[in-house]
């Protein structure tokens, strides 16, 4: 279990969705994944921009919307679920 927190980002910038796919692409992922988020079991809808822990690098992680939209919030997720990648790692 790692903390992470949601720093959110501009639509405008970055789809969510499009960060989901890139992530599933990044780990060779087919179909559907759980939301990261401890004790939520809802389909990932998003990728989420986190920081991890106090740390300033810019990850993605499978969230579900409702997650994802809790900007600023600071949140425990399962690391094997996170499988978290650098945003700079993605295309």
């Amino acid at each position: 279990m790692i903390q992470v927190t949601n720093i959110g980002t501009n639509p405008n910038t970055y789809r969510s969705e499009a960060m989901l796919n890139c992530w599933r692409e990044y780990h060779g992922i087919v179909g559907g994944v759980e939301c990261c988020v401890l004790d939520c079991h809802a389909w990932a809808k998003d990728g989420a921009h986190v920081t991890i822990g106090r740390g300033t690098k810019v990850y993605i992680v499978p969230m579900c919307h409702k997650h994802n939209c809790q900007f600023g919030k600071t949140l425990w997720v399962r690391e094997k679920d996170a499988n978290p990648v650098r945003l700079t790692s993605l295309r």
